[in-house]
């Protein structure tokens, strides 16, 4: 992939997450509804934290390879194969680190959306109905 591609696919990825969080802070600020905070949090801010922890990876495994021992505690569990009792190859690791990243993204999605739909059913049981004023 050509230089000018890859930082195009990078300032076109920011953009839309600032357009996300734009259009749900707006939401948020005219319904009041904390659902949108949630979504806020699932669908824009774990995947900055995400992709943080598999940087934070990718340098404690550069580190693993050159034979420096990562002081942070899982790197640290961390060995390349054959592993000594109580290691970890660092291919488990990854797996573990991704599937954590997507279940908790999931869950975070996941109770934005319920609690929008609660937030949402509740607004429309408290509004009288329309013509009876």
């Amino acid at each position: 992939m050509s230089e000018v591609c890859y930082w195009s696919c990078w300032i076109a990825a920011i953009a839309l997450y600032i357009a996300v969080l734009c259009l749900l802070v707006l939401a948020y600020r005219r319904t009041r509804n904390t659902g949108f905070l949630w979504l806020v949090m699932a669908l824009v801010l774990w995947p900055l934290v995400s992709h943080l922890t598999g940087a934070l990876y990718q340098h404690f495994l550069s580190e693993l390879r050159n034979d420096h021992r990562p002081w942070l505690y899982p790197y640290s569990r961390m060995s390349i194969p054959p592993c000594e009792s109580g290691q970890i190859p660092p291919g488990v690791f990854r797996v573990r680190l991704e599937f954590f990243n997507l279940l908790l993204g999931q869950i975070l999605l996941f109770v934005g959306l319920v609690a929008l739909i609660r937030n949402m059913r509740s607004q429309r049981s408290t509004q009288p109905p329309p013509g009876s004023q």
